[in-house]
């Protein structure tokens, strides 16, 4: 019995023993299975490591490329033109787009005005567009109240100058020596030119001096197209002086013009080769002029010659023809601005402002003809007679008996 049972535990024994051999064989594989799947997922983690370091790369890459690229007309902050950069803000070009706080100041605008005394005006109805509306918002930040009060101003003034009666037979006398007139062209972002000239100065200070400039820069907004809305100021200063610069009163009456009455129009205002006495009185007036138009000036001068940094500006502000536009560099010849000839230049105003009228349907038979008289008149190199007094003596004929005198 006692054999028998000591040959059962040997038994038991080595079947044990198998047992754990055949566990540990197991424990050994099933290790090294898991060891083998470890190195696998190691791999994946790495391959993943290499593929999010590679992108990154890529993406820091792609943000270099960015800051070096120029920006082009896709961009919403600068408007290039034949490539050349590096261009101006479409916000000193283009009318932008109305936003949804815009558009309540806008329809709270347009309620206020037909509700208002100035609804039965006609020429105020067709004043106050859609656009209209839009730029008094956009001037004052979608305030209404603010938007409100400088409309209302705006609304008045123009019910007392009315502009829309002014005498274009006098307006023909005041742009007859080129103080004031448009580029042929406009400018390489299609928008209008107007020149400025104090130093052929031909009629006295008074409102139809004024009348003259309002005159202008409404024909140069009627001529605009493709949704510009802004034109470019040019103030040809190189013969600037006390003697013929208009009064300090007049000097403000139209900076709150273009300011109040004409707001978001002006897209550039380029001072060219001003002296150091205008930059004298413009440091007295700064205090008169809002900050953003004031940003809007430009400086030109000193060397202008090709590839200098005025020209490159100025070919960046206006294009590679800005002298062209704006006649800068030109002598002046029978007492005009430089490069200015008022048979060429007026009729082509005149002609804006009468599409102008058509367009707004307010061009009668009798005025259509004694515009087109004028303008085949001028056009023919013949000059109207002045009122008397109207013209400055050196610019009135009656009064100068030199020879080759512009007239």
């Amino acid at each position: 019995a006692s054999e028998k049972v000591k040959k059962q535990k040997g038994k038991e024994s080595a079947s044990t023993t198998e047992s754990l051999k055949e566990g540990q064989k197991l424990s050994r594989k099933e290790s090294k299975k898991e060891r083998e799947r470890e190195r696998k997922e190691s791999e994946k983690d790495k391959e993943g490591d290499d593929l999010s370091r590679e992108g990154s790369e890529k993406t820091l890459s792609k943000g270099k490329s960015k800051k070096k690229k120029q920006p082009s007309t896709s961009d919403e902050t600068h408007c290039i033109i034949d490539g050349e950069g590096p261009g101006v803000p479409w916000s000193l070009v283009f009318r932008p787009e109305v936003t949804e706080q815009q558009k309540e100041t806008m329809d709270k605008l347009a309620a206020w005005f037909n509700a208002s005394e100035y609804k039965k005006n006609p020429h105020l109805v067709s004043f106050c567009s859609e656009q209209t509306f839009h730029r008094y918002t956009r001037a004052r930040n979608a305030d209404f109240d603010k938007a409100k009060e400088m409309l209302t101003q705006t609304l008045d003034w123009l019910a007392t100058k009315k502009h829309w009666e002014i005498d274009i037979s006098l307006m023909e006398v005041e742009l007859r020596s080129g103080k004031i007139y448009m580029a042929m062209e406009n400018d390489k972002y299609n928008r209008p030119v107007v020149m400025l000239d104090s130093a052929v100065q031909n009629t006295k200070p008074g409102k139809g001096q004024i009348d003259g400039l309002v005159f202008l820069l409404n024909t140069a907004i009627s001529s605009m197209t493709d949704n510009v809305e802004k034109y470019v100021i040019f103030m040809n200063l190189s013969r600037f002086k006390l003697s013929n610069s208009p009064p300090m009163s007049q000097a403000k009456e139209t900076l709150a013009m273009l300011q109040t009455h004409l707001p978001e129009r002006v897209g550039a205002i380029v001072l060219y080769q001003s002296p150091w006495i205008f930059e004298t009185l413009l440091t007295a007036v700064k205090p008169f002029v809002d900050p953003m138009t004031f940003n809007k000036i430009y400086f030109c001068n000193g060397d202008e010659s090709e590839g200098s940094k005025n020209d490159i500006k100025m070919r960046n502000l206006m294009g590679p023809k800005w002298k062209e536009l704006t006649n800068a560099g030109k002598t002046p010849v029978n007492g005009c601005g430089p490069g200015y000839e008022h048979q060429k230049y007026f009729p082509m105003i005149l002609r804006h402002h009468i599409n102008n009228l058509k367009r707004n349907k307010i061009l009668t038979d009798e005025k259509k003809i004694a515009l087109e008289k004028l303008h085949d008149t001028v056009r023919s190199g013949q000059l109207p007679d002045a009122p008397p007094g109207y013209l400055l003596s050196q610019y009135d004929p009656n009064s100068v008996k030199k020879k080759g005198w512009f007239w």
